[in-house]
């Protein structure tokens, strides 16, 4: 029975998947069919993996499944919106994952045998992962195959089935990873690494260029020399479309009016707190007033001056019970109780034996356990000893309980007590939720003046009347708000900041808002010089405009015109900067003479190599790393059009790369190693981008 509460203490830990599985094979038979019961209504979809139409209940219902299986995993009852947001693209993942890697599979005929199953769970070659759960550890630290047999044949006995159902999921993602490692060395197979290749690849990286140059920036001419027309900004377009590729996205304009308190909310606020010095005054249940009347916890910390909020800091030499405050800070009221004084250590270092009761070991078996260890240390026994034996801190058993030096506040509090208000050398027991601990004062800083505080803070909001004034304001702002001309002018009138942003239809960030996909959502059904409804984003109300619409694929001319007018100058300007510098070239001998004539200083490009994503002294000018690899010594290159101007260059020098069988042969190693790296984290993606995938959950989320 023993083991069999293990099971029921462990499952939750042995579910490494996030999507229950199961379900999908329970569901996604006839149901995305055009005959299923939800039929091809679109509306009713929240996308289409390969042909098959994702209902959006369908995946809702997966969603709460999911949401449920990361609960129980975490033993927690509430989840953010944050962890939300991640478990509906994981469920999406999964989606992707089911209707088209494992169709991949298939196609290749892709399997995992009950055979090689066993292996992995109980054969000679055990999965890591199994190896890795906690209830395979024997006392000694070390995997123990005979408890996952012990495991196996007693998971059934437990009458809540969750033992069975976790064991049942962890498995099939066993058989996941393996299928997705039999995959990626499928794939991986057809990526040979040949000499010449790791020969290049040498002398790319080590292959060193001492390179002088000229280099004539754009910013030395005014863009006013550079004359185009308008032909010429359509035919750079035209030739470069591939340059402007880009993602639907929405353009807005956005104001938020902040929920801040009006000064008769400070009066009002400042008068409650008032009110209730005298009773925090009088109370005897410090603790227990000030988490009702706080909105932030008791501290039963002992503090110095220093470490108390300055508005209230007199409160440290005050007499013990008095009360300092109310006090405004920046919107947040204080009052402070001084409870006592003390001398306490800043730093302790200590170590312990903790015993936590199991179920085979109760409370009161394992509080007897402790006292007797307690008894033990005191006598003389080794303390280092007895934690590596006995305790059920793993971390710190290894090191003979050591704990090292921790500051207050870092333990929990029973814990934390028994080191701060005890004294070098002695050895105590202290129960927290964990358990027993049987603690060891090591050491301890010099004692410092020290008092523990009550303080009650309480940040000053806005009343319901304040709100309500500052929603008419932003319905005003709105209803004259109807282009988006109208929209800048209103904001510089009221002296409002109008924030531009450009978002994606599943983006889950905008600017600082908690939660602004409401923002999105409305956004992608708007159209352009559309003004929103009010937002309620937390404390600030929001209004938003929509003042562009660009759809996925080649932007319009229009809406790159000013990036091609600045390549289009940039291109003018090369060409007048390369005539001048052709021109300087003819008849010098030097470089340097060239230099000369330019007006600018000969500069130097010291050890460049081809594979660097820069060059020394000179940065991102990729054109010029690639000239320099064609020259040879002492040539004077011809003009190069580079991204930040136009160069003419002279290797003076080259060192050759150390290159023979043995570094070809380690090369060629590192290249397969980075190959098969590469393949782990980019092959779902790729086969994913090669499949019919439509996304609409940002219709409905």
């Amino acid at each position: 029975m023993a083991t069999l509460q293990k099971i029921r203490d462990n499952a939750g830990k042995l579910v490494t998947v996030i999507i229950a599985l199961a379900l999908f094979a329970f569901i996604a038979g006839d149901l995305f069919s055009s005959n299923g019961i939800f039929g091809d209504a679109r509306k009713a979809n929240v996308g289409e993996i390969n042909g098959n139409t994702i209902p959006v209940q369908y995946f809702q219902n997966l969603v709460d499944a999911n949401t449920e299986n990361y609960k129980r995993n975490r033993q927690t009852t509430a989840v953010d919106a944050a962890t939300i947001e991640q478990i509906q693209d994981q469920t999406w993942e999964q989606l992707v994952r089911m209707y088209v890697i494992e169709e991949e599979y298939a196609k290749l005929g892709l399997q995992v045998s009950a055979a090689e199953l066993f292996d992995m769970v109980q054969g000679e070659n055990v999965d890591p992962s199994v190896r890795q759960i906690p209830i395979f550890t024997n006392q000694d630290g070390q995997f123990d195959r005979n408890l996952v047999i012990q495991f196996l044949k007693s998971k059934d006995l437990d009458p809540s089935g969750e033992a069975a159902a976790s064991w049942a999921e962890f498995e099939k993602q066993l058989m996941q990873n393996r299928l997705d490692q039999k995959y990626a060395v499928a794939v991986s197979k057809g990526l040979f690494v040949t000499a010449l290749q790791a020969e290049n690849e040498l002398v790319a990286k080590n292959k060193k260029y001492n390179v002088d140059y000229v280099q004539m920036r754009y910013t030395s001419l005014a863009d006013s020399v550079a004359k185009y027309t308008n032909g010429d900004l359509k035919a750079y377009y035209n030739s470069h479309k591939d340059d402007y590729k880009q993602e639907e996205s929405r353009d807005i304009l956005y104001v938020s009016f902040p929920m801040i308190a009006s000064e008769e909310d400070v009066v009002m606020s400042m008068k409650k707190m008032a009110d209730l010095k005298k009773e925090f005054a009088a109370t005897e249940a410090v603790e227990q007033f000030v988490n009702l009347e706080s909105d932030v916890r008791f501290n039963g910390q002992y503090l110095t001056k220093q470490q108390l909020p300055a508005a209230i800091d007199s409160v440290f030499d005050a007499k013990d019970g008095e009360v300092f405050g109310p006090v405004n800070d920046n919107g947040t009221i204080f009052m402070a109780r001084k409870i006592e004084s003390v001398k306490v250590a800043d730093s302790v270092k200590a170590r312990h034996i903790l015993i936590q009761p199991t179920a085979t070991l109760s409370k009161e078996a394992a509080k007897a356990k402790a006292d007797s260890i307690l008894a033990v240390v005191k006598k003389g026994g080794n303390f280092a000893e007895l934690a590596k034996k006995f305790s059920a801190d793993q971390g710190s058993a290894e090191e003979g309980g050591d704990l090292g030096w921790f500051e207050e506040g870092v333990m929990v509090q029973p814990f934390n007590d028994a080191c701060f208000k005890g004294k070098k050398g002695d050895k105590v027991i202290a129960e927290t939720q964990y358990g027993y601990h049987v603690i060891e004062i090591v050491d301890q800083t010099a004692a410092k003046a020290k008092a523990k505080v009550a303080i009650i803070e309480s940040r000053i909001t806005a009343s319901s009347k304040t709100v309500d004034g500052i929603y008419a304001q932003a319905s005003k702002f709105g209803i004259n708000s109807n282009s988006v001309e109208n929209f800048r002018a209103n904001a510089n009138a009221e002296m409002l900041l109008a924030r531009a942003a450009q978002i994606r239809q599943n983006d889950r960030r905008l600017a600082n808002f908690e939660n602004p996909r409401q923002i999105i959502r409305w956004a992608y059904k708007a159209k352009v010089g559309e003004i929103s409804e009010i937002f309620d984003m937390e404390e600030q109300y929001v209004v938003a405009i929509v003042t562009g619409i660009h759809k996925e694929g080649v932007a319009t001319f229009e809406e790159v015109q000013d990036l091609v007018v600045r390549e289009v100058i940039s291109a003018k300007k090369a060409e007048i900067l390369s005539k001048q510098l052709n021109e300087a070239k003819q008849g010098a001998s030097t470089l340097q003479s060239v230099a000369d004539k330019m007006g600018t200083t000969l500069k130097s490009a010291t050890a460049a190599n081809f594979s660097s994503f820069s060059m020394p002294s000179i940065g991102v000018e990729p054109k010029v790393q690639a000239e320099m690899t064609q020259m040879d010594a002492q040539q004077i290159s011809e003009p190069i059009a580079g991204n930040l101007g136009v160069y003419l260059i002279q290797v003076s020098s080259v060192e050759d790369a150390d290159i023979n069988v043995a570094t070809v042969a380690q090369e060629r190693s590192n290249i397969a190693r980075t190959n098969m790296q590469r393949i782990t984290y980019q092959l779902f993606q790729a086969v994913s981008d090669a499949s019919d995938v439509e996304d609409n959950r940002s219709l409905f989320y």
